[in-house]
């Protein structure tokens, strides 16, 4: 059974959102139910999939930037591997995402090395720690202990 191309209606989305970011989160929804869906998955599709999904994690919830970076990081990955001439875009655009998955990496690490000393750390970032901590459900009581400590 040959794979569907993206409709119309879905890639007027992920244009748009990609223009001008308006319906990013709608944009993303309809291409990963094209991609589940078992639709094409075409370096462009993935390209643009990886570009909404790193936005939306960058400018509405910081906290997703290692998973969203990560996942656009696979997804470009993917692309590359597909076109037998890739773009130069597509290098630069991998650069960047492992470039800040690297940096949210190094940062997670930082707020890991309060737990040594939390007394020492700036409130703010024991608040940090404590939601990283809570979110990943590893240690709700350690959690709490840190948030006590503000």
């Amino acid at each position: 059974m040959p794979r569907e191309p993206l409709c119309a209606g879905t890639q007027r989305l992920v244009d748009r959102a990609l223009q001008d970011g308006e319906g990013r989160e709608l944009a993303i929804a309809a291409l990963e139910a094209h991609l589940d869906g078992g639709g094409e998955r075409r370096p462009g599709t993935l390209l643009a999939l990886a570009t909404l999904t790193y936005e939306d994690a960058a400018t509405v919830v910081l906290s997703e930037i290692a998973r969203a970076s990560t996942t656009a990081l696979a997804l470009v990955d993917e692309a590359i591997t597909q076109d037998a001439d890739p773009a130069p875009e597509l290098q630069s655009l991998r650069k960047t995402l492992a470039d800040a998955l690297e940096r949210e990496r190094a940062r997670e690490l930082r707020l890991r090395s309060i737990l040594r000393d939390p007394a020492n750390a700036r409130p703010t970032e024991r608040m940090l720690l404590a939601h990283q901590i809570l979110m990943s459900g590893e240690d709700d009581q350690l959690a709490a202990e840190l948030m006590a400590l503000v």
